[in-house]
């Protein structure tokens, strides 16, 4: 007969409680309609206070005794709790049999082992700990705070030891360890140790790695993983409507797409200080090894919309990456996912990639598809800024070891005579009237300037001092508040009286800049020709250019004050016969007048023309950005860039000179041989590269470490401390020595120098952790004028400012900032207008007559304080659940897109008194159904009245029995297939709703069992048995045999479960007993006679089977297997309760199970 509404229901399990026996086989107990505590208790105030979580295995159950099926079968949370602290989430088992461990696993599931972590576990970790060390490559992302991960002892050993760890909170450091690389060579390299705390204790001890160059795990040591997503669990849930759906809509809003699985308590946490473009760790090689240097981040990202979602993503990335650099970040489902560069051009992770280092070419495929409206983010280094000094082999420096000494200013060089010890020994030098040493040591005197280099051939000893006897003279000065330069940049300077020949020297300060849009980094540079000078001023060392054949000399030096302008401080002194060191200019001592060339026109500078996104990639007016399917960002290369020169402003021009009247004396002065400088660097003035130095000299080993020099550092020993590195200078400053042979050659084996440092215009990223609280959060950088931009994020989370517009998503952390604004084209300079960001075709695209500059920043300088929600969650002992495989927050998507969904409206009328006879209107038409319940609670009432879903009516037939009031239930339901979803509660259906839906309706995904009805699936014989449960034959056929054709095994509904029989037969070959794989032997039976096993908690056979079906022919140990399916449809039900307080003293919910069955046509065939 066919399937009627009461034969469907819902059953409880064998063991209803929280216990590792909970769940099981369904019973005769079926949920009745409307009782209260029908699968859980009440609520105490423990759980009110502290969370919890109860699981019950249930079942939907058929029960006509014959095998008509309930089609398209699904179970739905048809109405959620109306506790806001109680959460219902029902997850598929699959097993009838299913109990509280197998239930436990499948939630846990949902996170599995992934990636490896990028890091290793750094040395033992034991029992009860409650931290990590983690070893990383400097620059490497560290956990964030409730990162989970897991730790893998032994792995893919039979001692594997698994356990997942989450991250409370984490800070960083950065130690310099030391390896040994063979035939007395070493090599420093740093390590970042990221510490963690953690939630939970260890429950294993955890063996480590060593430190290690290569920041890998060692084999056979614990191995850290991510965590990444698996579709292994899934999770069905009910959310209401915040919003009216009318028939034919698309798209519905719903209050969240997410059902709190496990309860969490939330709380706050800091980010202090937070620079989400700080420098990031690329690798650098040469003859020596690697070398771990820090490099600005570039970024860049793809906006997910309907046009761009995918799961392949391709950017061209410019500048090109370092290898090992870049990071690619997408959120599916509200959750980061991030596929991190192996250095060999593969990215792996939470997806995969390949790379080419070379043309900046990326492709990522990605593990899922992206959330629509959410950024796919590009993050990487480059290495263009870096240049190895030594790629050709081992360089002798331009300049050999030297001391730079300073005298009073005045004397006369010809004559002056040089005296130390060395070796026991007096040794000298004397100088020539140009002012060049000779005898046992060379170099240079410049008495105008007062500075002695001088490089002994025979080195000082140790704590000896140079003696120094000349002729000395009085000097003289003058300054010259106000000076004007001509076209050519030369000025005009009038002494008061006449100089002595060789003893002018002028000092004076220009101002060189670039725009501070153009990109460009002005760093400080020094003119340096062959020797290394000393301190004359505070803030700067100055260093000379002279000749061999005079005593003029020519010095400059910059000091930046910000990142576009820089000053710099210039000497010049004249040679005795009338001109300035390199052609600077002439004087006339009689005529006591000096012209000078002070500043010098059409210069230029190398300099970063600074990434940043297209002008109309954004809009000003509204904010977040609108989609781009492309990369629409510029720049991102390297070039020059016009640098202007004047005399600084408000400063002094300063003359010294000795008048040629003044009389000579002799003087000796005894000056200390305390340190000793080198000229790393053989041409340039780029910076040198912490870390990157290493030198030979008098048979001994020099290399640097943080800042610091040191002779004969090993693996073993850490050597000694014997000067520093000015690495702005590129200058080696030695005070302590161990002399020896050839002083004078000094070999460099390892120098990397760095270029300007790279620059942005847009800056793409996320935050830490996240949600960020709204509120109160404030984003400054510093621009390349040295001036900060600041900007507010308002409760919106719109950023602006002067210079500065973007946008930050609360909920997910992702950001974009772009710096700059928008500039009238008609107030440009020509020199703006050459600049590279300035094209014709942009003016007028966003706002009329104008075009977006942007503003470049040093992406390193970006930082943001800010508030994070993280959440507590409950003790796993009161949860039966491992906290850290399950979200931070507890919560899990139920809706995801290709999910079955129902749109349902319920309406419960005011509890009246039902008379035989009339009829009771719901008030709605195009009913999915409608129930009539006792309004004491008693539950559905089956029989006595007949509806009218069209109409919306009940009628009364017969009441006799029924409660003194009832209640009448209708439903209006729209089953809908989801396109897609977003986090924000979006829902986008494949076909439009049939209904009007007001807001408070409900959005409930179906737990889909496809067509329920009893059948035997498989049936086979076998001559022995192991024991063995198989799906096929597992040896020889049995001797006898069963005919499943004329004689088939009879199942129905209500009898019937999913399981697998073995029917034994005992040594008279006639008796057999009945064995589930389950139930245990549960019956006995004979060949001789029918066969009809009582399942006792339905009151019908779980299966009947004929005695003629046996035939003969059956021995002893033959089995005939028979696997039973049956329709009921198991599942698990989760309540979650969080901490709060109720709202009611009472809450329900509705759990509907849903289908077709067929009915008699309305119009029988004649």
């Amino acid at each position: 007969m066919p399937l009627l509404n009461g034969d469907i229901a819902i059953a409880r399990s064998a063991q209803m409680s929280d216990t590792a026996a909970g769940g099981g086989p369904p019973t005769a107990q079926l949920l009745p309609d409307g009782a209260s505590n029908a699968i859980v208790p009440d609520l105490s105030e423990d759980a009110r206070v502290g969370g919890l979580v109860e699981i019950r295995h249930l079942h939907g159950v058929l029960r006509n005794t014959d095998t008509d099926p309930l089609t398209g079968a699904n179970i739905i949370l048809a109405e959620p709790p109306d506790d806001p602290s109680v959460s219902i989430t029902l997850v598929p088992t699959r097993n009838t049999f299913a109990r509280r461990p197998d239930i436990e696993r499948l939630i846990e599931a949902t996170s599995v082992p992934g990636a490896e972590f990028s890091g290793f576990l750094l040395e033992n970790h034991v029992t009860g700990q409650r931290s990590l060390q983690l070893g990383q490559r400097p620059g490497a992302e560290p956990p964030g705070v409730n990162t989970t991960l897991v730790l893998i002892a032994d792995e893919g050993n039979p001692g594997e030891r698994v356990q997942y760890v989450r991250v409370r909170r984490v800070t960083t450091a950065q130690a310099t360890f030391t390896e040994a690389l063979g035939q007395g060579n070493y090599a420093d390299y740093p390590i970042q140790i990221a510490t963690c705390e953690l939630f939970s204790p260890l429950s294993h001890d955890f063996a480590g790695s060593p430190p290690n160059r290569l920041y890998a795990w060692q084999t056979g040591k614990t191995r850290v993983r991510r965590v990444t997503a698996s579709d292994a669990g899934t999770f069905y849930s009910a959310s209401r409507l915040v919003q009216p759906a009318a028939a034919g809509d698309l798209t519905l809003k719903v209050a969240s797409i997410y059902t709190q699985l496990v309860p969490g308590t939330r709380t706050e946490t800091p980010l202090t200080d937070q620079r989400p473009g700080a420098a990031r760790t690329v690798e650098l090689q040469d003859a020596v090894g690697k070398l771990q240097v820090q490099a600005a981040s570039h970024t860049a990202r793809i906006m997910v919309t309907e046009a761009t979602r995918g799961y392949t993503y391709t950017w061209r990335l410019k500048p090109t990456p370092a290898p090992g650099s870049i990071a690619v970040s997408y959120l599916v489902m509200g959750t980061w996912y991030t596929l991190l560069d192996d250095g060999a051009g593969q990215l792996t992770g939470s997806g995969s990639g390949a790379v080419s280092y070379h043309s900046g070419a990326l492709s990522v495929t990605l593990t899922a598809l992206p959330d629509l409206g959410s950024p796919v983010i590009v993050s990487w280094a480059d290495t263009a800024p870096y240049v190895n000094a030594c790629a050709a082999g081992p360089l002798v420096a331009g300049s050999a070891p030297a001391f730079s000494l300073a005298l009073e200013a005045g004397g006369q060089a010809e004559g002056s005579v040089i005296k130390w010890a060395s070796g026991g020994q007096q040794r000298q030098a004397v100088c020539d009237a140009a002012g060049n040493l000779s005898g046992d040591a060379t170099g240079k005197l410049m008495p105008a300037v007062g500075q002695l280099f001088i490089r002994p051939a025979l080195w000082p000893d140790a704590g000896a001092a140079f003696e120094l006897t000349m002729q000395q003279r009085a000097t003289a000065s003058k300054s010259f508040a106000s000076v004007a330069v001509d076209a050519g940049g030369f000025a005009q300077l009038v002494l008061d009286e006449e100089p002595a020949p060789g003893s002018v020297v002028v000092e004076w300060y220009t101002a060189q800049r670039v725009s501070s849009s153009s990109g460009s980094n002005l760093g400080g540079t020094s003119i340096v020709r062959g020797h290394v000078g000393r301190h004359l001023a505070p803030g700067g060392r100055y260093f000379y250019a002279h000749d061999k054949t005079t005593t003029a000399t020519r010095g400059s030096k910059t000091e930046r004050s910000s990142s576009d302008t820089r000053v710099a401080r210039h000497t010049a002194s004249d040679d005795g016969a009338g001109h300035f060191a390199d052609g600077l200019g002439q004087i006339d001592y009689a005529g006591k007048t000096l012209t000078l060339r002070m500043v010098t026109k059409g210069g230029s500078t190398e300099g970063y023309q600074s990434d940043y996104d297209e002008a109309d990639a954004f809009s000003i007016a509204g904010w977040p950005a609108p989609p781009t399917a492309g990369d629409t960002r510029k720049g991102g290369a390297w070039g020059n860039t016009a640098l202007a020169e004047e005399v600084l402003a408000a400063s002094t021009v300063l003359v010294r000179y000795t008048p040629a009247s003044a009389a000579a004396r002799q003087q000796t002065a005894t000056v200390p041989a305390r340190q000793i400088g080198v000229n790393l660097r053989q041409q340039g003035s780029d910076p040198i590269v912490p870390g990157s130095v290493r030198f030979s000299w008098m048979g001994h080993d020099y290399s640097d470490a943080n800042g610091l020099l040191y002779r004969d550092r090993t693996a073993t020993d850490p050597g000694v401390q014997c000067g520093k590195v000015d690495y702005v200078d590129g200058a080696a400053l030695i005070d302590d020595w161990a002399s020896g042979d050839d002083p004078g050659t000094l070999t460099i084996r390892r120098l990397w120098t760095r270029k300007s440092r790279s620059t942005t215009g847009v800056i793409h990223g996320r935050t830490a952790t996240a949600p960020i609280r709204p509120g109160g959060l404030t984003l400054t950088a510093v621009d390349m004028a040295g001036d900060t931009i600041t900007a507010q994020v308002d409760d919106q989370g719109k950023i602006a400012s002067d210079l500065a517009w973007g946008h930050m998503d609360f909920a997910t952390g992702a950001f974009v900032i772009m710096f700059g604004q928008f500039v009238a084209d008609t107030a440009l300079t020509d020199a703006e207008r050459a600049e590279w960001w300035y094209k014709a075709a942009d003016v007028g695209k966003v706002q009329p007559g104008k075009i977006w500059r942007p503003r470049p920043v040093d992406p390193t300088t970006l930082r943001y304080d800010a508030v994070a929600y993280t959440y507590l969650p409950v003790d796993s002992t009161l949860m039966g659940l491992t906290p850290e495989r399950l979200p931070p927050d507890g919560r899990m998507p139920f809706i995801r897109a290709g999910d079955y969904a129902v749109i349902g409206q319920t309406v419960t009328g005011a509890p009246f008194v039902a008379v035989a006879g009339n009829t009771y209107n719901t008030g709605l038409t195009r009913l999915s159904s409608i129930d009539v319940l006792g309004a004491d609670g008693s539950g559905q009432l089956r029989d006595g009245y007949t509806v009218d879903l069209d109409a919306g009516t009940v009628t009364f037939n017969n009441v006799a029995g029924w409660p003194a009031q009832v209640v009448v239930r209708a439903r209006i339901e729209v089953y809908r297939r989801v396109a897609d979803v977003r986090i924000d509660g979006t829902v986008r259906l494949t076909t439009p709703l049939g209904h009007d839906f007001p807001a408070g309706s409900v959005l409930s995904t179906a737990l889909r069992f496809g067509n329920k009805g009893a059948h035997v699936i498989r049936l086979f014989d076998q001559r022995a048995w192991s024991g063995k449960w198989l799906d096929t034959r597992e040896g020889d056929d049995a001797t006898g045999n069963y005919d499943d054709t004329g004689y088939p095994v009879a199942v129905n509904n209500r009898g019937a479960i999913t399981e697998r029989w073995a029917l034994r037969l005992r040594a008279d070959g006639q008796t057999f007993d009945l064995i589930g794989e389950h139930l245990g032997q549960i019956a006995s039976g004979t060949i001789n006679a029918d066969f009809a096993p009582t399942n006792p908690n339905a009151g019908t056979p779980y299966f009947v089977l004929k005695a003629a079906g046996w035939g003969s022919g059956w021995t002893a140990g033959n089995v005939l297997f028979v696997h039973t399916v049956g329709a009921e449809m198991p599942f698990a039900f989760i309540r979650s309760t969080s901490p709060g307080s109720p709202t009611a003293p009472d809450y329900h919910a509705l759990l509907a199970v849903r289908g077709s069955a067929d009915r008699p046509p309305s119009t029988p065939y004649p």
